[in-house]
């Protein structure tokens, strides 16, 4: 009866710890941002982008799934008047793009409504400079077969969407949003 005690005390002090140590890692969307409205939208983008990189189309599907929710729950109510403007006049974009891509099963489509999102999401990210890290518009010149495609990145480094596994690291960064102090 001890050992089994002993054992459920151990396994109480365990989880609590990884809580602990959980709550002390910081999300991306704490970096990002100096006000809270982006965030969400960030880094739901990023996942959407990072499962591009790994080919994972199930992964990509769901994390539009998030990027949506995101979209859905901006507080608009914490915009200015010249952010609230830029929102309105891309919303209805981002939330095509990121539905398109959450619909369709195949990863050349996603990849082609991901390029669509990334300009838009870009637009809105360069107007607003809410940005805590520099945020990277990257560019990759042989994607869709040569017509070359964008994407944002929150790392320097290139770690393409649209080639993946096949050329990953394709591409130049072609504008930068300096981080706001």
């Amino acid at each position: 009866m001890k050992y089994i005690t002993g054992i459920i005390v151990l396994t109480i002090f365990i989880i609590q710890s990884t809580f602990a140590q959980n709550e002390q890692v910081p999300h991306l969307k704490d970096l990002v941002f100096n006000s809270d409205p982006l965030s969400e939208l960030f880094t739901a983008y990023i996942n959407v982008k990072n499962n591009l990189v790994n080919t994972d189309s199930e992964a990509v599907r769901h994390s539009s799934q998030n990027f949506l929710t995101a979209i859905d729950q901006l507080t608009v109510e914490n915009l200015n008047p010249k952010q609230l403007g830029i929102w309105k006049k891309y919303k209805n974009k981002l939330d095509f793009s990121a539905k398109q891509i959450a619909v369709t099963p195949n990863i050349d489509q996603q990849k082609e409504y991901f390029m669509r999102l990334s300009k838009n999401l870009f637009k809105i990210l360069k107007s607003f400079k809410t940005n805590k890290i520099a945020i990277y518009y990257q560019y990759c010149p042989l994607a869709f077969k040569g017509k070359g495609g964008y994407w944002i990145s929150e790392d320097k480094t290139i770690n393409n969407p649209y080639l993946g596994k096949q050329i990953p690291t394709c591409g130049i960064t072609k504008q930068t949003i300096p981080a706001k102090q």
